[in-house]
């Protein structure tokens, strides 16, 4: 039953939609920034639009779909609502804004990364695809503010960059059937393990001694253990690394 749970709640992409306004929430609180309450609902719904159309298009009409377009072909009304309410949620979010270019940056990196006219898809330019899912995170959770504070732009990106390699290096195989050459499958794998593993791990320490953040220095536990751990489930992966961005933000929020 729990992992029926789980499996629903990662594949129907409600839980890293929750983990992004998360994290929009955490760098409010850490740049002490004003911002409007209808923002971390943006980003809710937001996300839940956009990971769906990106996880579902690639293999909407495929023999082999994936989970989450299983998913979305199972329960398709129950996706209209929140799609409905995102487009509303942008308009209001577009209409209010001071800064722009955040918004419109990352609607086009969203609408371009599967784009297949023209050969034009993001997501299959050598290299790029890890540097423009890290670009939108940091572009939404921390460049909607008054004053963007370029210190925790770059924090935030590092962070999700990181995260993102090691799901390219899990995804590896996929990503070979894809043709998408990214940093995972361009290293060696004696030399990308080190990588990223040390990376973490300095990321980490970085955290602690600037923010304060020791708690969270206890997730390179968690990084060791799924980098090297080769029986490891999609779903496990997601709740675990995806996890760590819900992980931060509520470790944060309780030691503030």
């Amino acid at each position: 039953m729990m992992t029926r749970f789980f499996s629903l709640f990662v594949h129907s992409n409600l839980f890293i939609s929750v983990c992004t306004p998360l994290l929009f929430l955490m760098y409010a609180l850490k740049a002490q920034q004003n911002f409007s309450l209808l923002t971390p609902f943006f980003l809710f719904f937001g996300s839940f639009v956009a990971y769906n159309f990106l996880r579902i298009a690639p293999t909407y009409k495929s023999s082999t779909p994936s989970k989450s377009a299983k998913l979305f072909l199972k329960y398709k009304y129950f996706y209209f609502l929140p799609l409905i309410v995102s487009f509303a949620l942008t308009g209001l979010e577009v209409y209010r804004t001071e800064r722009y270019w955040p918004l419109i940056l990352s609607f086009l990196i969203v609408g371009l990364y599967e784009y297949k006219n023209l050969n034009l898809g993001l997501r299959k330019i050598p290299i790029l695809k890890t540097f423009v899912v890290s670009l939108v995170w940091a572009n939404l959770c921390t460049a909607l503010f008054p004053q963007i504070d370029w210190v925790h732009y770059i924090e935030c990106f590092v962070f999700i960059f990181l995260l993102t390699l090691i799901f390219d290096y899990k995804d590896k195989d996929q990503d070979e059937k894809d043709n998408i050459l990214t940093i995972a499958r361009l290293l060696p794998e004696k030399y990308f393990l080190p990588f990223i593993s040390i990376s973490y791990t300095l990321f980490c320490a970085y955290l602690a001694h600037q923010f304060q953040e020791y708690s969270f220095f206890g997730s390179v536990i968690v990084v060791y253990y799924v980098l090297y751990n080769n029986r490891i489930k999609n779903t496990s992966l997601h709740l675990l690394i995806d996890g760590l961005i819900m992980l931060r933000s509520l470790l944060y929020f309780c030691q503030h």
